[in-house]
């Protein structure tokens, strides 16, 4: 068993430039010690969801921002994640990070893309940046019809 106890510091402190916010946090944690911890987050601006990414030299006791990860496409307005892109996962996967992500359409439709990223710094959406899967559609059927989203991959090593 842990015990648990309230730290009255955070993690990253707000910063008006990323939104209103910095919302589901993802961490990987690195499987040495020369390799920095990833944090990724989603913040809204107003009028955009978008991911951003920190950075953690020491095991998670102090974090630093990278910047803007991800957003949605900005210049097709009927892009599925034209709006942004919120609630996302992500695990390692063939020598780099895989992202599941939900895209939000500029009507509100959500559904999920993914993305790619194998040298820590520039993410590809993968599927030529359309989603992989979408609400009323495929096996879910009208049990998504309205939404389909907060995706959670599994690593399989950590698979008992």
């Amino acid at each position: 068993g842990r015990s648990w106890k309230k730290d009255e510091t955070y993690l990253l402190d707000y910063d008006e430039t990323e939104g209103f916010f910095a919302s589901w946090p993802r961490i990987i944690v690195s499987e040495d010690d020369e390799t920095p911890w990833k944090m990724f987050y989603h913040s809204f601006n107003g009028q955009k969801w978008s991911v951003y990414g920190a950075e953690s030299v020491d095991k998670g006791d102090t974090w630093s921002r990278t910047g803007l990860v991800l957003e949605g496409d900005t210049s097709n307005e009927d892009a599925f994640d034209y709006a942004g892109i919120g609630t996302r996962t992500i695990a390692p996967w063939r020598n780099g990070l895989l992202m599941v992500y939900e895209g939000v359409a500029k009507s509100g439709k959500h559904s999920l893309g993914a993305a790619f990223c194998d040298d820590n710094k520039t993410w590809k959406k993968l599927n030529d940046a359309k989603p992989i899967l979408e609400p009323g559609k495929g096996p879910l059927g009208d049990w998504t019809n309205q939404v389909i989203g907060t995706p959670y991959l599994v690593d399989r090593k950590s698979v008992v």
